[in-house]
């Protein structure tokens, strides 16, 4: 089961530290360190807990994870099986436990704003918790497929422009300075601070680079239709 997000230390504050560990100057595999540091991030902003990916990377749920992904490769059916189980699971544990939590706090709707005015940020669980359709709220199996559906997506592909985005920027030092310049010009002689929303509207540069890396290397650079109907010819009649 996940804790509660602010229980624990900010994850880029984790994945900082990390990577520190590993600056050795030998070859690593961003990809799955990355991934932990999406999965957890994705988890608090869907789930509104934190799964901790990052300090137990063999817990069943980031093993399940990995097994399920893997399966597209292989003919195994049993561990499909096994890991959405696990998957599935988890999920309506959570759902359940959030679910006891809004009850708890005799929560009927979310308010838009906060005492002092300031819009207040939900997480992606509780707004379909307390959503309705047609008067009647969401079953638990229309919850748990939404929410896996932006766990499993979210964290991957978040995940590959990270790490796409870093190797733009380790193949240009001059956009590497440029970048560090920016960041202390903004955040003065202290880097390891948390950012205000205000100085990140100042990162002008550093979102160039992220949106050009995300041009050169898109995360999801198809989307297929299927087309079930003639649409070449318009009627007539």
């Amino acid at each position: 089961m996940g804790t509660s997000s602010s229980s624990i230390p900010a994850n880029e504050k984790i994945l900082s530290e990390q990577l520190k560990r590993r600056a050795d100057g030998s070859l690593i595999e961003l990809f799955p360190i990355f991934a932990l540091a999406a999965l957890d991030n994705i988890a608090e902003s869907i789930m509104g807990v934190s799964f901790e990916a990052q300090k137990d990377r063999e817990s069943k749920y980031v093993k399940a994870i990995d097994d399920d992904v893997l399966f597209a490769l292989t003919p195994y059916k049993r561990l499909q099986d096994k890991a959405l189980a696990v998957l599935h699971n988890h999920t309506k544990d959570v759902i359940e436990m959030r679910r006891q939590q809004l009850k708890n706090t005799s929560a009927n709707k979310l308010n838009q704003n906060s005492e002092i005015g300031m819009k207040n940020k939900h997480a992606f669980l509780d707004l379909l918790l307390l959503a309705e359709v047609e008067g009647h709220g969401l079953d638990i199996e229309s919850i748990r497929d939404e929410v896996e559906t932006f766990m499993f997506e979210g964290h991957d592909t978040t995940a590959s422009g990270l790490v796409y985005g870093l190797y733009c920027i380790a193949k240009h030092p001059e956009v590497q300075r440029k970048i560090l310049e920016e960041q202390m010009e903004i955040l003065g002689d202290d880097l390891e601070r948390d950012p205000t929303f205000s100085e990140l509207q100042q990162m002008k540069y550093l979102e160039c680079v992220i949106k050009e890396s995300l041009r050169l290397y898109p995360s999801v650079p198809i989307i297929e239709r299927l087309i079930t109907r003639d649409v070449g010819k318009a009627k007539t009649e």
